[in-house]
């Protein structure tokens, strides 16, 4: 992972109430595959299976029967992974950008001002308007901030790899691999 692909900017900027609103349409997504995927299952798998098939097309139609009650199968299981790993994504990164805004916070209190580096670290500097003064340095401040950024870089490409790996390469068939969660990817 190489630092830069986040800054503090974006960290502390990206509205995650949009992610929030994907995390929620995903998850109306996989309700409704669970449906899709129980139906087909119950109904029309089951009634396939308890057919007496003749003809020529007899294989042909019990192997295309099951096959697409499969593939519900495999849409709910990448659903459900792209909606945990979103939701993992959201969770994390808020916690991570509310951190950074606590601590930026307490820096500007002390009288500290932030200043992004634009290569996903941050340094911090006397503001001149003598502030309140802690015990804490403009080092600690950066380091702490920093820590959080590194973390939030790492959600994001988790979250990346995670969903290439559920995806998979083949835009036609669904259910590549099942991920619960960034610490799966």
């Amino acid at each position: 992972m190489t630092m830069g692909t986040l800054t503090y900017t974006d960290l502390v900027e990206v509205d995650l109430g949009t992610l929030m609103i994907a995390v929620t349409d995903w998850k109306s997504v996989v309700d409704g595959l669970k449906k899709l995927m129980s139906d087909a299952r119950s109904g029309l798998l089951k009634k396939s299976e308890g057919a007496r098939w003749d003809g020529l097309n007899a294989t042909v139609t019990r192997e295309f029967v099951s096959k697409t009650a499969k593939e519900f199968e495999d849409l709910y299981n990448e659903a459900s992974s792209i909606w945990a790993i979103l939701d993992d994504a959201h969770s994390q990164l808020t916690a991570h950008q509310s951190k950074v805004k606590s601590l930026v916070a307490s820096a500007q209190d002390d009288g500290f001002r932030v200043s992004d580096n634009s290569d996903g670290t941050v340094s911090f500097h006397e503001s001149g308007d003598g502030g309140s003064r802690s015990l804490d340095s403009p080092q600690s401040y950066s380091e702490a901030v920093n820590h959080e950024i590194r973390r939030a870089v790492t959600v994001d490409v988790l979250a990346k790899r995670a969903l290439a790996k559920i995806h998979g390469g083949d835009p036609s068939d669904a259910g590549h691999a099942q991920i619960r969660s960034l610490l799966d990817a």
